[in-house]
C-alpha cells in the first residue's frame, strides 16, 4: 500500500451461510486498523 495509491477500501463480511452480513467503506489511512477490527468481528 505504500507504493500504490489507494482511493478507498471496501470491507465485506460474510456469515456462515456465505451471505453478505456487512459492507464497510474505509478511508485509505484507516484501512489497516479497520482490517484488524473486521477480522475480530468475522
Amino acid at each position: 500500500m505504500e507504493t500504490c495509491p489507494v482511493l478507498y477500501g471496501l470491507g465485506i463480511l460474510e456469515n456462515e451461510f456465505d451471505q453478505t452480513s456487512d459492507i464497510t467503506g474505509i478511508e485509505p489511512a484507516k484501512i489497516l486498523p479497520k482490517e484488524v477490527k473486521l477480522l475480530k468481528q468475522a
